[in-house]
C-alpha cells in the first residue's frame, strides 16, 4: 500500500523508528513508509519511516520486514493527521524528498 494514499476507517499515521540506516529504496518492501535518516538518541545512525497503514495486518507486516531484516525497532508511535514530522534529521540529510 502507498503510504499517500487516502484513510480509511482502520488507517492510522504512523511514525517508526529503527536503529541503523535503511535506504529509502525500502520503501516498497515496507508498505510504502517515506523512509528517512534521523540521528538515534544514543549516538550513531537511525532512520524513521513515517505513513498511513491501512490497518493492524499492514503495521504487523511492517513490524515483521523491520525484524526480518534485522533492524532493532526503537519506537512505533501512532499520529495525529496533520501531524508535522519532528524526527531529528541527521547531518547532511536531504530534505528534498517526498
Amino acid at each position: 500500500m502507498d503510504a499517500d494514499r487516502g484513510q480509511g476507517p482502520t488507517s492510522r499515521l504512523y511514525r517508526i523508528r529503527v536503529e541503523g540506516t535503511l535506504d529509502p529504496s525500502w520503501s516498497p518492501r515496507l508498505s510504502g513508509l517515506r523512509i528517512s535518516p534521523a540521528d538515534h538518541a544514543e549516538g550513531g545512525a537511525a532512520s524513521v519511516l513515517e505513513g498511513i497503514l491501512a490497518d493492524r495486518a499492514s503495521l504487523i507486516g511492517v513490524l515483521n520486514a523491520i525484524h526480518d531484516m534485522n533492524m532493532e525497532l526503537l519506537s512505533v508511535e501512532t499520529l495525529k493527521a496533520g501531524t508535522k514530522s519532528s524526527h531529528t534529521p541527521s547531518k547532511g540529510a536531504d530534505h528534498d524528498g517526498p
